[in-house]
Parts: structure tokens; sequence; C-alpha cells
């Protein structure tokens, strides 16, 4: 009999690591919107078919930041707009430069969808953990 391994990944564990994904975001001041990006430099999508469970986030910043993570139609860059239908799914999340904010959750985000980070106060650092799985 083979032995089982199983990899904990913020609220989920399960027993490979195939389809997992680290994304980041980082608006730059208060009241802006940016895509979470992997790679950097990429506008994250979830994949077609897929739903994306975001599993763990981190949120890091200056002093006493908070951020809002959400999903839309498309990919938007560190800015005031918001992506097109624009849907918050979490309250604040906080952290500062020396106590990252970490957050184990179980959030689904759509196929197509592109997720975001929404900074409510100055600028932050925002990294999810998640794993996309078939529909």
């Amino acid at each position: 009999m083979a032995d089982i391994q199983i990899f904990r990944l913020g609220s989920v564990g399960q027993d490979s690591v195939n389809n997992t994904k680290v994304a980041a975001a980082a608006p730059t001041d208060t009241s802006r919107y940016m895509t979470l990006e992997f790679p950097v430099g990429t506008d994250f999508q979830v994949t077609a078919g897929y739903t994306l469970y975001i599993t763990r986030v981190i949120v890091t910043g200056v002093a006493n930041v908070t951020a809002i993570i959400g999903y839309g139609d498309d990919g938007v860059a560190d800015g005031a707009a918001a992506p097109t239908n624009a849907v918050r799914l979490t309250s604040t999340l906080g952290g500062t430069t020396t106590n990252a904010g970490i957050y184990d959750v179980l959030i689904p985000i759509p196929a197509g969808k592109y997720p975001f980070a929404f900074s409510n106060n100055g600028a932050i650092y925002v990294t999810l953990f998640g794993v996309e799985i078939a529909d």
C-alpha cells in the first residue's frame, strides 16, 4: 500500500500540489485596485472550467493597512479604476510591515474571473494561495 501524502495550503489539505496557485498584488495607495498577478506582470485569470479556491491571504504594508479581496471580469493595473463588474468578497483584512495579517480562508472565485486586491488605506502587498479545482 502506498503512503498517502497530504499537503496543507492555508485552510485546505490536498493530496497533490497540482493546480496550486500563488498570486500577488501591490496597490500603491488608498482606494486603489490591482489584479493579482501570476507570474509577476501578468494578470491572473481563473482557468476556464475551474473554480479557484483561495485558501490563504497574507497582507503586509505600512502601519495598519487593510485590503479587500474580490474579483472582476477583466484585469486592472494599480489604479482607481475597478475591474468591470467588480465583486468584493471579504471584509477588511489587515496587516503591518512587522506583523503580516495571515488569514486561512475559503473563498471561491469563478472560472474566467480576475481576482483583485483593493487597498483601503495606503500601500499594501497582498499574496494569495489557492487551488484550482475542475467544475
